[in-house]
């Protein structure tokens, strides 16, 4: 009898574990992990909330999500470049924003040299 019930545990966390697979895959929820902040990607959205690996970069993943939303309230032009920000907490402990399509290093690094033209209406070089 014991046995019955240990193989029907089983069989039950394996259905279990199967079922929150597939609810993960349908949100389509990935996890990334920047050097302040971690982001959760869940379904249309971006949650940004602080690392809490030292207390350090927890406070600049605080001041990543201040500056953030400081930038989305008081420039608009920097939300041609900027997913809207659809909530933040008290404390910007937690951001979330509108979840966008990954950008290849090479496509950002255009984009940023071109938003920096349009901006501040001239070209952006690192040579003299």
């Amino acid at each position: 009898m014991n046995l019955f019930l240990y193989i029907i545990s089983i069989l039950i966390l394996i259905g279990f574990i199967i079922l929150i697979i597939n609810i993960w895959n349908k949100l389509n929820i990935k996890v990334c992990y920047g050097t302040t902040r971690i982001v959760l990607l869940i379904s249309s959205w971006a949650i940004k909330v602080p690392s809490c690996v030292e207390w350090r970069l927890f406070l600049w993943g605080i001041l990543g999500n201040i500056q953030e939303a400081q930038l989305w309230n008081k420039m608009p032009n920097a939300r041609d470049m900027m997913c809207p920000i659809l909530f933040t907490s008290p404390g910007k402990l937690l951001i979330i924003m509108r979840r966008a399509m990954p950008v290849s290093r090479y496509d950002w690094e255009y984009l940023n040299n071109e938003w920096y033209k349009t901006a501040y209406n001239k070209s952006y070089s690192c040579r003299k």
